[in-house]
C-alpha cells in the first residue's frame, strides 16, 4: 500500500511538472506573443484567435523538455550504472532454460549504489526511467544490448522518491546534496531559472 501511494504521488508530481513546463511562456524561446502576432497577420482581429494555437505551443515546450530529459537520463546512466558486458546468444539461451532473464552473476558484477536523497537524480530523469520501465521489452533489450543489466535489476526507489515530493505542491525537492551529486557526475545543472535555461541544462525545480 505504501508503495502504491508513493507511485501515485510521483505520477501527480509528473503531471504538475508537465503542466508547468507546457504553460510557462517564453521557455525555450517559445513565446505566446508570437502566436498573437501570427493571428493578427491572418486577420483574426486583435489576436484573440491565437487561443486555438496556444495548446500547440504547450505541446512543443513539453516535447523539447522531454527530449532533453532523455539526454540527461543517458548522462546519468553512464555515470550511475556500473558497466557490464553484453551476454552472448548462447548465454541468453542458457539463462532462458534456467528460468532467468540474464545470468546476473555473469553480467552484473557490480550493483548500483542504493538511491536515496543523497544521490537522487532529478525528476526529469526519474520520469524517463519510469517511462522506460513501462515498456519492459524495449527496456530489457536496451539493458542487455548496452550493458545496463545493473539498472535492470535496480528497482525504482519509491519511498525515497516520495520523500522528495512536497506533499502540498507536489514539487520535487531532493535537496542540495542530491543536486550537487548530479551536477558533479553528469556536468548538468539541476536547479536553474527555467526562463534562462541553457541548451545544455534542464531544470526540475522552478526557481523564481
Amino acid at each position: 500500500m505504501n508503495e502504491t501511494i508513493a507511485h501515485l504521488k510521483t505520477l501527480e508530481c509528473f503531471y504538475r511538472l508537465k503542466q508547468t513546463i507546457a504553460t510557462t511562456d517564453g521557455i525555450f524561446g517559445i513565446d505566446n506573443a508570437k502566436v498573437v502576432d501570427i493571428a493578427r497577420t491572418f486577420g483574426l482581429g486583435n489576436g484573440d484567435g491565437a487561443d486555438e494555437f496556444l495548446p500547440r505551443l504547450a505541446e512543443k515546450r513539453w516535447a523539447i523538455y522531454v527530449s532533453r530529459a532523455v539526454d540527461r537520463f543517458h548522462a546519468w546512466v553512464s555515470t550511475a550504472v556500473p558497466a557490464t558486458t553484453m551476454p552472448t546468444m548462447a548465454e541468453l539461451e542458457e539463462s532462458g532454460r534456467s528460468g532467468h532473464i540474464v545470468m546476473e552473476s555473469a553480467h552484473v558484477q557490480h550493483q548500483m549504489p542504493p538511491i536515496d536523497r543523497s544521490n537522487m537524480p532529478p525528476v526529469d530523469v526519474l520520469m524517463v526511467w519510469h517511462a522506460y520501465m513501462l515498456n519492459p521489452r524495449a527496456y530489457l533489450e536496451d539493458c542487455v544490448r548496452l550493458g545496463w543489466m545493473a539498472l535492470w535489476y535496480t528497482k525504482m526507489p519509491w519511498s525515497a522518491v516520495a520523500e522528495c515530493i512536497n506533499p502540498s505542491t507536489f514539487a520535487f525537492e531532493a535537496g542540495p546534496v542530491a543536486e550537487g551529486s548530479f551536477n558533479r557526475s553528469t556536468g548538468h545543472y539541476v536547479s536553474v531559472n527555467i526562463l534562462v535555461l541553457s541548451t545544455t541544462s534542464l531544470t526540475y525545480t522552478l526557481s523564481s
